[in-house]
């Protein structure tokens, strides 16, 4: 049976600009079955992840649960990030480690439990070194930053840290081809100064010695007349 949305234009709006919404129970049940029934679509070449999570939105629409194809996206992470979580809780890694609850787990390990991205031991390790998901975690959720909206705060983030690029690190080698540059430069205005210097020593003594024997020229001019 179909229920339309009744949501007045103000309150669209407001959800469309927030991004936020309160999700029920019944709510996210309806979300996990509809990207259970939808997630060979996500693997798709003809289809982009958008139009998937649009028509998972339309899907709840249908039910009367009225939200974005963003909210169903941004929703289905986080659920699958807990869910991740949880299976990794559960693996033998996280032996003494404090107990997760996580109340949609086996909805979600209907059809999650099987893949091979669900592994406990995988899972611990791209959740403990934050590793780079698998290919099929990137089609149904992270490639879909081509396809959304990129004004969303959680893209801006993504897209910054991707742009980031640590300074470069001097190696010994470069230090040392560095230094002996400065070292050379040093030595060769050191010459240069003393060069000028040794320049006007010689032409003050050639003065003094010029003005010596204009004296004793002079001088002698003067014996001579007399």
């Amino acid at each position: 049976m179909f229920f339309p949305c009744q949501a007045t234009q103000q309150s669209t709006s407001m959800h469309k600009s927030s991004g936020t919404r309160t999700w029920t129970r019944s709510d996210i049940l309806a979300l996990i079955d509809a990207v259970k029934n939808h997630q060979e679509k996500f693997k798709s070449s003809t289809m982009k992840n958008d139009a998937v999570w649009k028509i998972i939105s339309a899907t709840l629409e249908k039910k009367g649960k009225c939200f974005t194809a963003t909210q169903c996206k941004d929703k289905y992470k986080y659920l699958k990030g807990k869910y991740m979580k949880k299976k990794d809780n559960m693996s033998d890694r996280s032996s003494g480690a404090e107990f997760i609850k996580f109340e949609y787990f086996h909805e979600m390990d209907e059809f999650l439990g099987t893949s091979h991205n669900a592994n406990p031991i995988a899972l611990a390790s791209n959740i403990k070194k934050h590793q780079v998901p698998d290919t099929e975690e990137r089609n149904m959720l992270d490639s879909d930053d081509n396809d959304t909206d990129t004004s969303e705060p959680s893209l801006k983030k993504k897209k910054i840290a991707t742009k980031r690029k640590l300074p470069e690190k001097e190696s010994p080698l470069q230090k040392y081809v560095k230094e002996l540059h400065e070292n050379t430069n040093k030595r060769e205005d050191n010459m240069e100064r003393r060069h000028k210097e040794n320049v006007e020593s010689r032409k003050e003594a050639l003065n003094v010695f010029a003005q010596k024997m204009d004296a004793i020229i002079s001088i002698m001019a003067n014996k001579n007349k007399q």
